[in-house]
């Protein structure tokens, strides 16, 4: 049934993407200008012009969404934390606004915004999820109505790559869709289905904001950690949360004990968030030296751990863990702390940098000095 939904929905995306592009070529081949055009500069020129303005629209749309996200939430109380296109972000900590870099694969931007209150309250959530997708839909006829009564067939194109992309945006973004990450449609579903899953998006937005000011889950308000710790879950999201609780207060045993509970559920949140909790689970069995990693260490997890996890803070102390303790590779060890040297500068969360350094400590004091 997934596969069909899946198939499905890439067939209606191919087939908006085709009628996007014969509307396109009527466009230019409709216009009075297109011929003068094509004789006075010629059509690799014109070409060329045209991906310019498709990739401006493309980055313009993503803004937009963002900004569309952003305005909401801190219409509905929000605080602020951060506003990212690419990997170039905005920040707010304690000491004021900062820019710095994060990504996450397969995003083009991210406006993260913290709702007030304790963790496991009650909060406003639709419209901030929603927020993107409104603001590409409103683009998107604004665009198209002005379309209709400009000249000038640069801002003709131009316009219409707005109309499109605002379109095939908020479909992208409104139709609940699950891959790597949940869009913004599926993450408000299963907000409306599941009051874990709201209580979940909800931690996850504060520790975003007590990482930015270097602090982590062991922060938080005795009532939050109490409410975490004690709740018994239904679903992986919040044993993924424990298990990084007992892993930032070193107590291992009850953090690999944690990932295996939440690697026995569904996962709600996405693949990458399976993706963390055994690229976490690994990297305690291969400190503790237990050939119990070899288990979740498959051909499957280290081609995403290369693609995927590679790209984020959590690939580094795993693939280093592995590569001293496991492969007794001191060299490719070496070299990955150097990436992870020069990735973590600018990296706008401090407290994932001090964990990550912390790892790559413990994997050191336990191989000693290489032989």
């Amino acid at each position: 049934m997934n596969r069909l939904k899946k198939t499905l929905t890439l067939f209606y995306f191919l087939l908006i993407f085709f009628g996007l592009g014969y509307f396109y070529m009527y466009l230019i081949n409709t216009s009075p200008e297109y011929p003068l055009l094509k004789e006075e500069l010629g059509t690799v020129v014109l070409s060329l012009i045209s991906v310019f303005l498709f990739f401006g629209a493309i980055i313009l749309q993503v803004i937009l969404h963002e900004m569309g996200h952003l305005i909401i939430a801190l219409l509905s109380g929000y605080d602020f934390v951060m506003f990212r296109i690419g990997s170039i972000a905005l920040v707010k900590t304690d000491e004021g606004f900062k820019f710095g870099k994060f990504n996450i694969p397969g995003t083009g931007g991210q406006a993260l915004l913290c709702p007030k209150g304790k963790a496991y309250d009650r909060y406003k959530y639709k419209l901030y999820m929603y927020g993107g997708v409104i603001a590409n839909i409103v683009v998107a006829v604004l665009c198209f109505l002005i379309l209709l009564s400009v000249e000038g067939l640069f801002l003709q194109i131009f316009l219409f790559f707005m109309t499109a992309l605002g379109i095939l945006f908020s479909l992208m973004n409104g139709i609940p869709l699950s891959e790597q990450i949940v869009n913004d449609a599926m993450n408000a579903k299963l907000m409306d289905k599941h009051e874990e899953y709201r209580v979940f998006i909800k931690y996850t937005l504060k520790l975003s904001k007590s990482y930015v000011n270097s602090k982590g889950l062991k922060d938080l308000d005795e009532d939050e950690l109490k409410y975490l710790l004690e709740t018994k879950a239904e679903f992986a999201e919040l044993d993924l949360l424990k298990g990084d609780y007992y892993g930032e207060i070193g107590d291992f045993e009850r953090a690999e004990r944690a990932y295996k509970k939440a690697l026995e559920k569904s996962f709600l949140s996405g693949e990458i968030q399976r993706l963390s909790v055994v690229n976490e689970l690994i990297y305690l069995l291969v400190l503790k030296g237990d050939e119990e990693f070899k288990k979740y260490y498959t051909f499957s997890f280290r081609n995403s751990l290369t693609k995927v996890l590679s790209k984020m803070i959590s690939g580094f102390h795993t693939r280093y863990a592995v590569a001293k303790l496991q492969d007794e590779d001191y060299k490719s060890a070496e070299k990955i702390k150097e990436q992870f040297n020069k990735y973590k500068k600018g990296y706008i969360f401090k407290a994932q940098v001090a964990d990550v350094e912390r790892k790559l400590q413990f994997v050191d004091a336990r191989a000693g000095e290489p032989r």
